[in-house]
């Protein structure tokens, strides 16, 4: 009967064979794939290794120190204390390089996708945009001829959206740039020939400079494409600088915390009420959503009509001065109408 041998017997021959003590092994298990290494004859080279093409590293560990008959590995810091102080002597640092991966890692096309998400959801929103505005223009605006005003800020950086819009306008329209102080270049499309009526699409960073490129308009329909915060667009509208444009449109986008990859973002169409104190404030109001190439109130006006109960008591003042032949009528006589 053959007696197989201990199981103690056949590490120390394992051990013997590599060259290297069982007590290191118990001690440190994670050198097991240095020994492995060095076993099949690949050296040290500054006390980093690699293995199979992948990079494995150490750089943790020094070489063996032996104290006491026993070796013994330990970390660089840790052990060896003129080793120590020269590193605290130099600006560099060796640290350790961890070949393990932690967490989840994505494809190729997941990358792909993360790094080009900014590209599809900017002309998914461009197009919903140029289809909303091509719907505004139909129904409202094409009796004037449309004036497609736009700041340096839009045309620079931008321009993707005007480019859109101008290749598939539905009417003929009137173009002009805004420039950095907020004047037009050409004040002159401003002032219609004739008895022609104007409307007007602009596209503007800062909403409150609104008033100060285009003026009063009373009669004018007005679109307006900011760029700006949905709190912004609604202290505009209370504001008194859009008092005086009567028939105002203005489209914000609604960002979304939660805004995933390829989800197409609403636009948010306000008005204002117009006086609706007797201090004249306004009031900023929410007409309807636009979202997927249609309206989430369909039968909504607009452009609904303004002042239909009056100023609710504000007060105006009047001036008036007298230009013969014409007077202004005197309540109380003095002697001198004779």
């Amino acid at each position: 009967m053959i007696k197989e041998p201990p199981v103690r017997a056949l590490v120390i021959v394992f051990v013997l064979a590599i060259g290297v003590s069982p007590i290191s092994i118990v001690r440190h298990p994670e050198r097991f794939n240095e020994q492995l290494i060095n076993y099949k004859g690949r050296g040290e080279s500054g006390w980093f290794f690699e293995l199979a093409s992948e990079g494995y590293y150490t750089g943790a560990y020094d070489p063996i120190f032996t104290t006491n008959n026993e070796t013994s590995y330990c970390a660089a810091q840790d052990c060896n204390p003129e080793r120590n102080s020269e590193l605290a002597k130099t600006d560099r640092i060796r640290r350790r390089v961890d070949p393990t991966f932690y967490g989840n890692p994505k494809t190729r096309e997941q990358i792909w996708e993360r790094n080009f998400a900014h590209v599809i959801m900017d002309n998914r929103q461009t197009l919903s945009l140029v289809s909303l505005l091509n719907k505004i223009i139909i129904k409202y605006l094409y009796s004037c001829i449309p004036i497609v005003l736009y700041d340096t800020y839009v045309g620079g950086t931008e321009n993707y959206i005007l480019e859109a819009l101008f290749r598939d306008f539905p009417t003929t329209y009137i173009t002009g740039r805004i420039g950095p102080n907020y004047t037009l270049d050409n004040q002159d499309i401003l002032n219609p020939s004739g008895s022609q009526c104007r409307s007007y699409i602009i596209f503007l960073a800062d909403v409150m400079m609104t008033r100060k490129v285009i003026g009063p308009q009373l009669n004018s329909y007005v679109v307006l494409i900011p760029r700006s915060s949905q709190w912004k667009l609604q202290e505009f509208l209370a504001a008194k600088q859009s008092r005086d444009i009567i028939n105002l449109l203005v489209i914000g986008e609604s960002y979304s915390v939660d805004k995933r990859i390829n989800n197409e973002q609403p636009y948010v169409l306000y008005t204002h009420e117009l006086y609706v104190d007797g201090l004249g404030a306004n009031r900023p109001q929410v007409l309807t959503s636009w979202i997927g190439n249609k309206f989430s109130r369909s039968n909504v006006n607009l452009f609904p009509p303004k002042l239909r109960k009056g100023f609710a008591g504000h007060r105006f003042t009047v001036m008036a001065a007298h230009q013969p032949p014409y007077v202004i009528k005197r309540l109380i006589t003095d002697g001198w109408e004779m």
